[in-house]
């Protein structure tokens, strides 16, 4: 698989080796955010706040999913998006 982006010889666009573990890390960052989607929708419609703990598991959260996207970017070869992927650090779900 190429590391980058590319379009096959039929002109079709194809996600290279980076994407593909991009897409992955982002797919786990939705999964992880949505247990606790609803506090925030609870805090918007009935201004109920949402407790610090939730606040910083989402920031964890967000903040492991940037590292590894810019870990898999800054990749220069497949080993390379390997490793960042293998170095994910999710925060706990408790």
């Amino acid at each position: 698989m190429q590391l980058e982006d590319y379009t096959d010889e039929g002109g079709m666009p194809r996600l290279g080796y980076k994407s593909t573990y991009k897409n992955h890390v982002t797919v786990t960052q939705k999964n992880l955010l949505d247990n606790t989607y609803w506090m925030l929708v609870r805090k918007k419609e009935r201004n109920i706040d949402v407790p610090a703990e939730v606040t910083a598991e989402r920031t964890a959260i967000n903040t492991e999913a940037n590292r590894l996207i810019a870990a898999i970017e800054a990749a220069t070869t497949t080993e390379d998006v390997d490793e960042a992927f293998k170095s994910a650090s999710w925060p706990s779900q408790d």
